[in-house]
């Protein structure tokens, strides 16, 4: 009899140990997904505001000398730019992005939107690549903090 309790026992304990490393798996494998998707979002602002650089850059630097075609190309990808950024402050990104990178995206938009409401088209592209360099530098700092990566 005696032997026979012992293996309940003994089996009793492994079951509940079983559930105990089952649960704490899942848990870590749930938390890996999250991190997972935050990264994601951080990445796909970050390369956002990349290509936005890229795109007042390059108006400013050729200023008039476009074809309609590829400034029509170019405003379409800014455009696309900005969406990412939109949506990653409105949608998943908005529970995945910290409180301050959501601040600051916040206040990029609202940069961005008052540099497009100066008088000259020159003056407007210097104003929105100065607000999207800084918003980019101070981005790349907080999604390294928010991400606790090093770089």
């Amino acid at each position: 009899m005696g032997i026979s309790k012992d293996i309940i026992v003994w089996l009793t304990i492994a079951i509940m140990a079983c559930f105990v490393i089952m649960r704490l798996l899942r848990e870590k494998r749930r938390t890996e997904q999250w991190w997972n998707r935050k990264a994601e979002i951080y990445s796909t602002v970050t390369e956002a505001l990349r290509h936005l650089k890229a795109f007042y850059e390059q108006q400013r630097a050729v200023k008039s000398n476009l074809t309609e075609d590829q400034e029509k190309e170019l405003i379409e990808s800014s455009k696309v730019a900005n969406d990412k950024i939109a949506t990653a402050i409105d949608t998943a990104g908005g529970t995945l992005l910290s409180g301050e990178a959501l601040k600051r995206l916040k206040q990029y938009q609202a940069e961005v939107t008052t540099a497009e409401e100066t008088p000259t088209r020159y003056e407007s592209l210097a104003r929105s690549l100065s607000a999207t360099i800084n918003c980019l530098d101070e981005f790349i700092k907080i999604s390294q903090k928010d991400l606790q990566t090093r770089n």
